[in-house]
């Protein structure tokens, strides 16, 4: 997945910021990856976070709040879509996200897990009866303690 700022407005109209990190800091700090000199931004103003394939804008201001659509959020965290405008302090930003080459795995379909249960169980049943073998028929069993008879039906 691309994730790319496009700055809106002002002397850098039209400017492509890529966020290349999972976690973009904006703010005046030093540890922030886009540092406007803006009192109207915080020190850790937000942040936008790709996480599991999806695109976050958090609210790290203190009160000061981030803009989301031009709707406040103040504190906490919003997923962000395709074209979504961001505002911090004076900046204002659209959001573009596009789809790469990284997507996740597909996920087992069911017929597949039942296939993979099948093969546990039937391996269970196999460790199961090699561990019995050890008891003929009319010995009885051996009095050993708990803990015995777990190591007995938990090892290989």
């Amino acid at each position: 997945m691309s994730v790319t700022l496009l700055v809106v407005g002002g002397s850098q109209d039209g400017r492509r910021i890529p966020l290349t990190m999972p976690e973009f800091l904006i703010g005046r700090d030093s540890s922030c990856h886009l540092r406007p000199a803006s009192k109207d931004v915080g020190q850790r103003q937000c942040a936008i976070v790709v996480k599991e394939q999806a695109v976050f804008l958090r609210d790290d201001s203190n009160g000061q709040g981030t803009y989301l659509n031009r709707r406040l959020l103040a504190g906490g965290e919003l997923q962000l879509q395709h074209d979504d405008l961001i505002e911090v302090g004076p900046l204002s930003f659209r959001l573009a996200i596009a789809a790469g080459a990284k997507t996740p795995p597909p996920r087992p379909k069911v017929a597949e897990m039942s296939h993979i249960l099948t093969q546990m169980v039937a391996d269970l049943e196999r460790k199961s009866a090699a561990t019995m073998a050890v008891y003929k028929p009319g010995q009885g069993v051996p009095d050993r303690s708990v803990q015995d008879s777990k190591e007995i039906l938990c090892s290989s």
